[in-house]
C-alpha cells in the first residue's frame, strides 16, 4: 500500500481554510495539523476538517513531508525557506514572495535539494483556459482586465501581486517567450500600495500584451449574475391576484384603496379573458385620453404665479432627492442583503424599485448588458419596479391616513 503524503497547512485564514478542506478530502494524503497564530481560528479550522491545531509552524518539523504556506505574503520568503531546509515539499500561495531575490533564493534551495516549490497559480488551471490554450498558437495582441471590489485582505501586496500577477500567469503561459519590454503605473488610492495598475508589455516574438488590474472598482458588482427560472402562472392565480391586492391595501391603508383599486383593476380585465376589448381600450385608447384631459386640466387651471413659486421649487427639490435616496436606498439594501444570501442580487435590482419611473427596469437592463452582455436582468428589475409601484401607493395611503389623525 502506497504510503499517504503526510502535510499540514500554515495559515488557515481566508484561502487557508480552502488547503485544508482539500488535503482531508484526499485518500492519498494525511493532514497532520493546521497552524495559526490565532489559537480561536486554528482550533476552529481544525475541528472543521478533522486535524490537529498548532499555534508555532516550527512544531511542524519532523512530522510533514509537504506544506501549504497561506500566510501573509511578507511571511512567504521566512517560513518557506525555514521549511525547506527542513527538506520539506511546499507549495506557496500566490505571490511566491515580496522580491524576486526572495523567490530566487527559495528557488535555489529547492532546487539544490531536490524538493517541489509549487506557487498556487490556479489559473492556468481553469477549464476554461485549458480550452483556449489548444487552440492559440501564436497570440498577436492579448488584453486582460481584472477589477475587484476592495477588500483588505491582500492589501499587504500592491495589486500587481494581488490581481494581476493572476493574468501575467496566464498570458506568459500563452506565450512562452522573454519579455523585451515592460512599461508600467499605478497608483495608490485606499491602501499604502498600489491598488490600481496598467502595464504595457512587449514580448521577444512580438506579442504585445495590455494588462489592467484594480481591486477598488465595482463593476464585478453590475455583471452579478441572477438566475431566471420562466414558469407559467395559471390564469386563477392572475385573476385573483388583483383581488387579493385590493382587498389587502383596502385593510392596511383605506386612503389608497382608490388608486390601488383602479391599478388591480386593470389587472383583472386584462387577465380574465372576456373583457378583450375593454381591456385594449384602457391599454391604450383610454390611457392616452386620460393623460391628455389631465395635461389640459392642470395647464388650463395652473397660475404663472401660483406655479413659479420658491415653494413649489422647494417640492420639485425635494421630489428630486426623494428620487436620488430611493435609488441609493435600493442599491445599499440589495447589497446588505448580499451579506446573507447564498445567492447574490445584483444591486442594481434594487435601484429599480423606484416607483415613479416605469422605464428604470429597462435602464438597469441596459447597465447590466453593458457590464455582461450575457447578463439579463429584466424580468428581475420589472418585479422590483412593480412591487415598489403597489408598495409606494399603499404607504402614500397609510401616510394620508396618520396625517388624517392628526389634523
Amino acid at each position: 500500500m502506497k504510503k499517504k503524503i503526510r502535510a499540514a497547512v500554515v495559515g488557515v485564514g481566508y484561502l487557508g481554510k480552502f488547503h485544508a478542506e482539500k488535503y482531508a478530502a484526499m485518500d492519498t494524503v494525511e493532514l497532520v495539523g493546521v497552524v495559526d497564530i490565532h489559537q480561536a481560528r486554528a482550533d476552529e479550522i481544525a475541528s472543521h476538517v478533522g486535524a490537529k491545531a498548532f499555534y508555532d509552524y516550527r512544531d511542524l518539523f519532523g512530522l510533514v513531508d509537504a506544506v501549504s504556506i497561506a500566510v501573509p505574503t511578507p511571511l512567504h520568503f521566512e517560513i518557506g525557506k525555514v521549511f525547506l531546509e527542513q527538506g520539506v515539499d511546499v507549495l506557496m500561495e500566490k505571490p511566491i514572495t515580496v522580491t524576486t531575490e526572495e523567490a530566487d533564493i527559495l528557488i535555489d534551495i529547492a532546487d539544490k535539494k531536490g524538493l517541489i516549490l509549487q506557487v498556487g497559480h490556479l489559473e492556468r488551471f481553469n477549464p476554461a483556459i485549458r480550452a483556449v490554450k489548444a487552440l492559440v498558437n501564436h497570440p498577436v495582441f492579448i488584453e486582460s482586465c481584472r477589477m475587484s471590489l476592495y477588500k483588505e485582505r491582500g492589501t499587504d501586496v500592491s495589486v500587481v501581486l494581488d490581481l494581476m500577477i493572476h493574468d501575467i500567469d496566464i498570458i506568459s503561459h500563452f506565450v512562452h517567450s522573454g519579455i523585451k519590454y515592460c512599461h508600467a503605473m499605478g497608483a495608490s488610492v485606499v491602501s499604502d500600495t498600489v491598488d490600481i495598475a496598467n502595464a504595457h508589455i512587449e514580448f521577444d516574438n512580438g506579442t504585445v500584451a495590455k494588462v489592467t488590474a484594480s481591486r477598488i472598482a465595482n463593476k464585478n458588482e453590475r455583471k452579478i449574475r441572477m438566475k431566471y427560472n420562466p414558469k407559467s402562472v395559471s390564469r386563477m392565480t392572475r385573476i385573483l391576484f388583483p383581488i387579493v391586492v385590493t382587498i389587502i391595501a383596502g385593510l392596511v391603508a383605506p386612503a389608497s384603496i382608490a388608486l390601488v383599486g383602479f391599478l388591480m383593476f386593470g389587472n383583472l380585465i386584462r387577465e380574465c379573458g372576456v373583457l378583450r376589448s375593454l381591456s385594449d381600450t384602457a391599454q391604450k385608447d383610454m390611457v392616452n385620453l386620460i393623460t391628455l384631459l389631465l395635461g389640459i386640466t392642470i395647464a388650463a387651471s395652473m397660475k404663472a404665479e401660483l406655479f413659479v413659486s420658491l415653494d413649489t421649487m422647494k417640492i420639485m427639490a425635494l421630489g428630486l432627492l426623494a428620487f436620488v435616496f430611493d435609488t441609493i436606498a435600493g442599491a445599499s439594501f440589495a447589497k446588505f442583503m448580499n451579506l446573507f444570501l447564498k445567492e447574490k442580487v445584483n444591486p442594481m435590482v434594487g435601484a429599480a424599485g423606484i416607483s415613479a419611473f416605469p422605464m428604470s427596469s429597462r435602464v438597469i437592463q441596459k447597465l447590466g448588458l453593458e457590464a455582461d452582455p450575457q447578463n439579463h436582468l429584466l424580468m428581475h428589475a420589472v418585479g422590483a419596479n412593480v412591487s415598489g409601484q403597489i408598495a409606494s401607493v399603499i404607504a402614500g395611503g397609510v401616510i394620508i391616513g396618520l396625517m388624517s389623525g392628526l389634523m
